[in-house]
């Protein structure tokens, strides 16, 4: 007998996941299946994270959006990497405590260095980093991203990713935005699309006899049936959480932020520039982001509430901040860190906070939507929603979601310092999983590399980058470099250097070339 197909999707909550989602799933499935999204417009949106990674261009290519269209109403800029601060000692222990993590379009293999045929287990090339190590221990001073990636020098000069001149692209980039206008200008495409909006508060949720959600009710609109169910609920979780009680496994002895609080500050973009980057620095009982916009900074502190109050946290980040946070409001969140076990459960897809969340240090929380709307395009059910679709969709969400964790864990544990009682505890006291130990101890032996670490979300070259920014790199070469002939390898080192240098000597300023776009007047 054949299955009934699901033709129409009910989308519990607005906000960048909810839009997104609406948006996503309408271009991906057409006419043939009703889009509705629920959301209470006096609800707001929390429009903190307003940083990516670079899957996000591949997301709005799809959805057909241009950066000469959207980039302008959503305040945006590029962003090519993390630059991290204070993170390996206290403060003012050490001059220029910072390294970057770039994004990079840079090859992970030299190729060529074997012109024997029996290296199968290697392939045609080794990682770039076995060659940029080998040199550190011989006495380069030069960093991993400087050695490597175009990105970071091109963010030293506060310059622009984006190519002139028609050239190839060779640099890799994503956003920064105001999360509350690009989720406004999700919701305005989705309904000119035929996403149809109800703006009103949902109240609670009716089941079927079997388990599954049947409707969900709200507060002027009556009852709301549909066929599958996405929660976009936020923390509030209405439907995965209340609805069907889906467990929720909290990772707090791993990650102990659990508070933040947020506040713009004023920018002099024509006179200092806007950095392509994201600053993230350490300071005493967590972190905090300054993200460049085009006409402000998204500033926050995400901090742990067992050693500092909100008080106190948003004093700390204002006296940091400085003077150009005073005449903007503060906005206090509260968070859990962790997961739905299941965040597919029956006919309900938890997207983005409803479902997991990781702090957002490395700006993976917008990747996770964009990742379960695709997964969830490769696993799209029939009405009945096979407990088997479900399973395989949860596992493979739970593997990604526990590889981010963990590289998250990696930032801290490297750290040395032990100067407040949070760094202490982070140092001493952090639930270190498994999984994680035993990448530290291979990366104590051999670099990073595709040959010896399972690709994910973050490549290899990502946890180099951390290894050597934070000082723990092996202090032995890999051993296979001694018995291979490296010419080619530097020569290709050489060329890439040389490439490099032209690039960012024809690259804009980051600044002028946004202006031009916002001004409708840019030119490649």
């Amino acid at each position: 007998m054949q299955e009934e197909p699901i033709k129409h999707i009910l989308i519990a909550g607005g906000g960048t996941a909810g839009w997104l989602s609406a948006a996503y799933l309408n271009k991906a499935l057409g006419s043939k299946v009703k889009i509705t999204l629920v959301a209470s417009e006096e609800i707001g949106r929390i429009g903190v994270g307003e940083a990516t990674i670079p899957t996000i261009r591949n997301t709005m290519n799809f959805l057909g959006f241009k950066e000469e269209e959207w980039m302008p109403q959503c305040n945006a800029t590029y962003k090519m990497a993390l630059r991290f601060v204070n993170w390996k000692h206290a403060p003012g222990t050490v001059k220029n405590d910072a390294y970057y993590h770039p994004f990079s379009h840079e090859r992970e293999t030299i190729s060529h260095v074997f012109d024997a045929p029996f290296f199968p287990f290697i392939g045609e090339g080794i990682s770039s980093s076995y060659l940029w190590h080998k040199n550190k221990i011989a006495g380069d001073p030069t960093s991993y991203v400087h050695k490597t990636h175009i990105e970071s020098h091109l963010c030293d000069k506060n310059l622009s990713p984006r190519v002139i001149n028609g050239k190839p692209q060779v640099t890799s980039y994503a956003y920064h935005f105001d999360a509350s206008k690009l989720a406004h200008y999700l919701s305005m495409k989705s309904i000119e699309r035929g996403v149809r909006f109800i703006d009103d508060k949902i109240v609670g949720v009716d089941l079927h006899e079997n388990g599954f959600i049947k409707s969900i009710r709200t507060e002027n609109s009556g009852t709301l049936e549909a066929d599958f169910f996405i929660d976009c609920t936020g923390m509030a979780a209405l439907l995965i959480g209340k609805g069907l009680k889906t467990p929720f496994e909290d990772f707090a002895s791993s990650l102990f932020m659990n508070s933040a609080v947020a506040v713009h500050r004023k920018n002099n973009a024509e006179e200092g520039g806007i950095p392509p980057y994201s600053n993230i620095t350490a300071i005493s009982a967590g972190w905090t982001w300054d993200i460049p916009l085009f006409d402000r900074n998204g500033t926050g502190y995400v901090y742990s509430d067992q050693f500092t109050n909100p008080n106190d946290a948003e004093k700390e980040l204002r006296d940091l901040m400085g003077e150009n946070c005073a005449d903007y409001t503060a906005k206090h969140l509260k968070f859990r860190v962790g997961k739905h076990k299941d965040v597919w459960s029956k006919n309900c897809l938890a997207i983005g906070l409803s479902g997991s969340f990781l702090e957002p240090l490395e700006s993976t929380s917008i990747f996770f939507s964009e990742f379960q709307l695709g997964l969830f395009l490769n696993h799209f059910p029939n009405k009945s929603c096979s407990p088997s679709v479900s399973r395989h969709f949860n596992s493979i969400f739970n593997d990604k979601f526990e590889e981010v964790r963990d590289f998250l864990i990696m930032h801290y544990v490297l750290s040395n310092r032990e100067d407040t009682p949070f760094w202490k505890a982070v140092m001493h006291e952090t639930k270190i999983p498994d999984s994680l130990r035993e990448k530290l101890d291979f990366f104590k032996q051999q670099m990073p590399s595709m040959n010896g670490l399972k690709l994910g979300i973050f490549p290899p070259k990502s946890y180099t980058c951390i290894l050597d920014g934070m000082g723990h790199i092996p202090d032995h070469a890999y051993p296979l470099m001694e018995n291979l002939n490296l010419e080619r390898a530097e020569q290709e080192q050489r060329e890439f250097e040389k490439l490099r240098d032209e690039i960012v000597a024809q690259q804009p300023d980051h600044y002028t070339w946004l202006k031009q776009m916002y001004a409708g007047v840019m030119q490649e």
